[in-house]
């Protein structure tokens, strides 16, 4: 069993990581402050359909 200190240490590197955006955030970041808001959502909803897709496909039998 891990000590308090231990303990401690490992939650606050998980919140951390938690918190820090992953690279497709960031590419829709960098991507809306060159182009714009409307450009960037674009992309967002692209991101989020490819995501959603890939997850719930079926498995071939």
């Amino acid at each position: 069993m891990p000590d308090a200190h231990h303990l401690l240490l490992f939650v606050a590197a998980g919140l951390l990581l938690n918190l820090t955006p992953g690279p497709d955030v960031l590419y829709i970041a960098t991507h809306g402050l060159r182009q714009g808001f409307a450009p960037a959502r674009r992309r967002r909803w692209a991101w989020l359909r490819a995501a959603l897709c890939t997850s719930w496909r079926r498995p071939r039998a």
